[in-house]
């Protein structure tokens, strides 16, 4: 089975309008704090979009994990990966799900000037948010 290029094309412009709303959010995490991300949890599956991994028709996506794996990880909170009928893999892990959604918006973006915008919303928002953190006096060390 293949997907064909309009299909994976919708897909990614789906999943990328998903992402967006996702991220347009005052507290992007906290969208997510209650929800489940366990293994057979449909919670878990935050977006996916349609492509070709390695030659085989599959799925990409930003999926939650679950309470063990983030302790496990140290922190982990979200996984990009890539999964069909005779594959799971995790590409990438992110300890916000902000973060996994910034990644996977910046891939998803068709062209470069597309990239430049949406990393002009949400990637410098995001900055702003991390130089806060990093410079807040009631922040402790690790």
């Amino acid at each position: 089975m293949e997907y064909s290029e309009k299909e994976i094309k919708a897909s990614r412009a789906d999943a990328l309008e998903k992402i967006k709303t996702f991220l347009e959010a005052d507290d992007v995490d906290g969208q997510f704090q209650n929800m489940s991300g366990e293994y057979h949890s449909p919670e878990k599956f935050v977006v996916t979009w349609k492509g070709h991994w390695m030659g085989i028709a599959s799925e990409f996506g930003i999926d939650l994990v679950d309470s063990f794996y983030t302790s496990y990880s140290g922190g982990v909170k979200c996984i990009y990966v890539t999964r069909s009928l005779f594959h799971e893999k995790e590409i990438k892990s992110f300890r916000s799900v902000e973060r996994g959604l910034l990644e996977a918006g910046m891939t998803l973006c068709p062209k470069l000037d597309k990239k430049y915008d949406f990393f002009e919303r949400y990637g410098l928002k995001y900055n702003e948010k991390i130089k806060a953190k990093k410079n807040d006096p009631q922040r402790v060390h690790s």
